[in-house]
């Protein structure tokens, strides 16, 4: 079943969820208007799938938690010289 909410229900349930979360429904918004999250306009009321949302902010997290750091590699860097 898929669970579509509104965007200041979807927040509501995240606070559920974690009370700690530091998403906010500005943070949302954004993510709709940029397109990352799709969403449904119902006149002025923006919906989501709840369950997308969550999927795309556990693989964020996920690929945050694989990146480690370079430590035996020298990188390029670009300085100007007058």
């Amino acid at each position: 079943m898929v669970r579509v909410r509104s965007l200041q229900e979807a927040y509501q349930m995240l606070k559920e969820d974690d009370p700690d979360t530091r998403v906010t429904v500005h943070l949302l918004r954004r993510l709709v208007a940029d397109g990352t999250i799709p969403s449904i306009r119902a006149g002025r009321r923006i919906m989501l799938n709840y369950d997308t949302l969550i999927e795309y902010l556990s693989a964020s997290y996920k690929a945050d938690a694989q990146e480690e750091p370079e430590s035996d590699t020298i990188r390029p860097v670009s300085v100007l010289v007058k």
